[in-house]
């Protein structure tokens, strides 16, 4: 009998009997993952600060570059996309700007400026693969309000800067410099929105989770519990059918069998 039951396996039956028989257990785990969601929410779901802005990439070579450096300019979204993520050379350029930058301000306004490698955390981009539109996107991301403005800034400086044609002749021309950038002005408070993660999205990413813990629980509670609980279970054991159960007496049915 025991072959024949390891052979079957674990059936969808059985599946539904243990989630049946653990179903209040499933219920307090869900009941208790979501009063914690919901209170994750309400208190402790941090805001942060965010601004983006659209930066258009034009090809600004000569009539007479190579045709490698023409097809190099149409990838120019792709290109100061890929160094903004990823280019620690880059976040520290925009680091001295921004330093740079506060320097200029009354000194009731001056902010702390991050360390690059902050700054670089905060900082996303993506570009269109569009050839026709030549633009990518980036923005910032902070905790703190005050940054993300001088940030921005500081970026969009840092572009317009490696970008620009070197003023003396004969020097040869990196691979920025064949891209001239149309920005469409400086980051402002106005342009700097609150952003978190919704509150619905939180207690349903909770549920969910309480729905998963709680099913988990009830089949490693099955699989620990070595208590026999069934008339099946005793014959598979021991290989002989049970033809008949006592069965357990109330107290009231005690105490009139005995008075008999």
């Amino acid at each position: 009998m025991e072959e024949i039951r390891e052979e079957q396996g674990l059936t969808l039956g059985d599946i539904f009997h243990t989630l049946r028989k653990h179903i209040v257990g499933i219920i307090v785990f869900i009941v208790a993952f979501v009063c914690v969601g919901v209170g994750y929410a309400m208190f402790l779901n941090p805001v942060s600060y965010k601004a983006s802005t659209n930066v258009y990439v034009l090809y600004d070579g000569g009539s007479n570059d190579s045709s490698q450096a023409v097809n190099y300019g149409r990838l120019g979204p792709k290109t100061f996309s890929e160094a903004i993520n990823s280019d620690s050379k880059i976040w520290m350029k925009i680091e001295n700007k921004a330093i740079a930058n506060n320097e200029l301000l009354p000194a009731d306004e001056q902010v702390n400026i991050p360390d690059y490698k902050v700054i670089g955390a905060g900082l996303n981009a993506s570009y269109d693969s569009d050839l026709e539109s030549l633009k990518f996107s980036f923005s910032f991301t902070s905790a703190k309000a005050e940054l993300v403005a001088p940030i921005m800034n500081a970026t969009i400086d840092v572009l317009e800067d490696i970008t620009s044609k070197s003023s003396i002749a004969g020097v040869e021309k990196d691979a920025f410099n064949y891209f001239k950038l149309s920005i469409l002005g400086d980051v402002g408070e106005d342009d700097i929105a609150k952003v978190s993660t919704s509150k619905k999205v939180i207690v349903i990413v909770a549920a969910l989770a309480g729905v998963l813990i709680g099913v988990c629980y009830s089949f490693i509670y099955e699989l620990v519990d070595q208590r026999i609980s069934s008339k099946k279970t005793i014959e598979e054991l021991c290989d002989l059918k049970i033809i008949g159960l006592i069965p357990e007496l109330s107290e009231a049915q005690k105490n009139k069998g005995g008075k008999r």
